[in-house]
């Protein structure tokens, strides 16, 4: 089996993935937001969070907060779909694929920077109605928003080298 071969059938197992994410992930957060209280215990006890004053506000807040960061990794994971769509055409070292990886990369900083942020406006609508003096801002920073800088960094590098794999190929396509 040639490499061609080989990339377009992985390429169209990733572009599976991609969609599979793309209606699993929304479906699961709903599922999630709407069944909160059969998962207070575990989230208790993370975050100190008092179960008897969250009501159906803080949890619609919470679900709309829980969409940014959702929001925008739909949108990127979308543009590895068009990407990976691509590859199974054949169309691989384009500015096209470049930008779509770009797009990606992007969104990806995006998500990792904004996460503290998003954290701290998730803990503040969760808790907003405990009694003064036990509501709680919390950020949350782990070693995989690291590794998803690391991640997005990669990437950005891995975009701008195809661009320029592009144009090399056009300059050397215009000496013939």
């Amino acid at each position: 089996m040639d490499n061609k071969l080989k990339i377009r059938r992985v390429s169209r197992l990733l572009r599976w993935a991609s969609d599979a994410y793309l209606i699993l992930k929304p479906l699961l957060a709903i599922a999630i937001w709407l069944n909160f209280d059969t998962m207070a215990g575990s989230i208790e006890a993370s975050a100190q969070l008092q179960m008897e004053f969250v009501g159906p506000i803080n949890l619609l807040l919470g679900f709309l907060v829980n969409c940014i960061p959702m929001g925008l990794m739909l949108y990127g994971v979308w543009h590895l779909r068009q990407l990976f769509g691509l590859y199974t055409t054949g169309i691989v070292f384009t500015v096209a694929t470049a930008r779509h990886l770009h797009t990606f990369a992007t969104i990806l900083l995006i998500t990792v920077i904004t996460s503290p942020l998003i954290d701290i406006l998730q803990s503040f609508v969760l808790s907003m109605n405990h009694p003064e003096g036990e509501r709680m801002l919390s950020v949350n920073l782990s070693s995989a928003d690291l590794g998803n800088l690391f991640l997005a960094g990669v990437m950005f590098a891995i975009a701008w080298i195809m661009r320029e794999g592009h144009r090399l190929a056009a300059e050397n396509e215009a000496f013939v």
